[in-house]
C-alpha cells in the first residue's frame, strides 16, 4: 500500500508512503484533510480526517522551594 494526503495537511505536518503523520505542527487550530491509499493493482481508496492542534502549554517558572516536603 502506498499512501498520500490529497488535500493539504496542516504546516508542519507530512503523511508519509507508509501512511504516518509526523513533525512539528507550526500553526493551532482544527485542519481537515484527506489521505489516499493504493494497492499493487492501482486500486484507490480515500479516507478524510480532521485533527484539532492546541498550543503548547506555558510553564512560566518552577520553583524547587515550592514543592511539598518528602
Amino acid at each position: 500500500y502506498t499512501f498520500a494526503a490529497t488535500t493539504p495537511v496542516p504546516a508542519g505536518l507530512t503523511v508519509s508512503t507508509s501512511g504516518l503523520i509526523s513533525g512539528t505542527p507550526t500553526v493551532n487550530g482544527s485542519f481537515n484533510f484527506t489521505v489516499q491509499v493504493r494497492d499493487a493493482a492501482s486500486a484507490t481508496a480515500t479516507k478524510d480526517f480532521a485533527i484539532s492542534i492546541m498550543p503548547r502549554p506555558l510553564i512560566s517558572s518552577l520553583s524547587p522551594s515550592a514543592a511539598p516536603a518528602g
